[in-house]
């Protein structure tokens, strides 16, 4: 009788134990964000990746969210009160924190296609988003000497180049250019007035482009020349001349070049009114003008091509009544994906974080993108699209 008392005490006690242990594996099991559903216009499924009651958003949609084996999608998020990046686990919908640096400027996956490369103060950081392993690229202080820095976020395609600037807009502006095999950097260029958005061509690190300051375009007493959106820069000679020039009547906003840096993508707007939009593009040469599509109702804004340059991917900045559209550049076919439907306007303290910057994946099976429809808190999405693709 001891005997089967002191049995059934120990398996009542080895039950409590894996009971307890159970308890604890999963109260430790990260817990999906994600949140899937149906665009209530098109049917489509989506990815909401995060659900946090703070303001998360995908990056500037010339850069890439994503590692290149559609592991992870990147975002930044002020869920620790100052912007940190933070990654989702597409499989799983896991989110967790990339890093514990509070990010001051832009940030993208590097062409090796395993790291996020950002900005934090004087300090450009890389990190491996699937090991995090964290390294510093470039200390910038010393350059710096008290002038802002920007990262530009994008690279030549062997990921051996990239540009960082100092100074503000309004002021004079250095360019310098970095080579990171031999952890060299030089300056570049020089603007007396400042600018915005430099971007190194892919295939080409001699050559840059810079988007004009100040923005004359609606100027039409201008000659052409003073009316330029960007201009182009031959790092050997470090001269820069006007590149991207509308005729009265139009303007041309959010450029970005081809992924074989053959053509600089933009979109061309009517002055005034902004509408009909097209989506058009120029050759390395500032030739072979293109309208690839155009539409009269929606207020396409911001977008680039696809890596292999068969699609282009495009938002609309009308507020809170804003598609997605996907344009296949062979063909000059267009379909609506989904409708982010994102406020899309200057909000005091908020001026950018809620705009959907669109881009899509190194493979082209996703697109990222950023919303604040329905709750006002701007959140990051993704769309699969492989299935539009064929």
């Amino acid at each position: 009788m001891r005997k089967f008392c002191a049995n059934k005490f120990i398996m009542t006690l080895f039950s409590v134990v894996i009971l307890i242990s159970s308890g604890c594996n999963r109260a430790s099991k990260p817990e999906s964000e994600r949140k899937i559903f149906n665009d209530p216009e098109t049917g489509n499924e989506i990815w909401q990746i995060t659900t946090n009651e703070k303001m998360s958003n995908m990056p500037y949609f010339e850069a890439l969210a994503f590692t290149h084996d559609d592991r992870f999608v990147v975002f930044k998020s002020w869920r620790e009160e100052v912007p940190k990046l933070f990654r989702s686990d597409l499989e799983t919908g896991v989110v967790s924190k990339i890093s514990d640096h509070e990010v001051t400027g832009s940030y993208t996956i590097h062409p090796n296609g395993k790291e996020v490369w950002f900005i934090s103060g004087d300090v450009l950081y890389a990190v491996d988003v699937s090991e995090l392993n964290e390294r510093i690229v470039f200390d910038l202080s010393e350059l710096a000497d008290g002038r802002e820095v920007r990262f530009s976020a994008l690279f030549t395609n062997d990921g051996n180049y990239t540009l960082v600037t100092f100074g503000a807009r309004g002021s004079e502006m250095e360019v310098y250019r970095l080579y990171l095999p031999e952890n060299k950097i030089e300056k570049v260029y020089v603007s007396q007035n400042g600018f915005s958005h430099p971007m190194i061509n892919p295939m080409d690190p001699n050559t840059f482009t810079f988007t004009y300051y100040p923005d004359n375009q609606n100027d039409m007493s201008l000659p052409l020349e003073e009316r330029a959106r960007s201009w182009i820069v031959d790092t050997r000679t470090g001269i820069g001349k006007p590149f991207l020039m509308m005729p009265i009547g139009f303007r041309a906003t959010h450029a970005s070049w081809s992924s074989d840096g053959g053509r600089f993508f933009f979109f061309r707007k009517t002055v005034p009114g902004s509408k009909p939009v097209s989506i058009c593009s120029i050759n390395k040469q500032g030739e072979d003008f293109t309208v690839h599509y155009t539409h009269d109702k929606i207020k396409l804004g911001h977008g680039r091509s696809s890596r292999d340059m068969k699609w282009f991917i495009s938002d609309s900045q009308d507020s809170y009544n804003n598609p997605l559209t996907l344009l296949n550049l062979k063909t000059g076919e267009a379909r609506i994906v989904c409708w982010p439907n994102s406020l899309q306007a200057p909000k005091e303290g908020n001026p950018q974080e809620d705009h959907v910057h669109p881009s899509f994946s190194y493979s082209g099976r996703y697109v990222a993108y950023t919303s604040d429809s329905g709750t006002g808190i701007p959140q990051a999405f993704v769309i699969p699209i492989e299935q539009f693709l064929k």
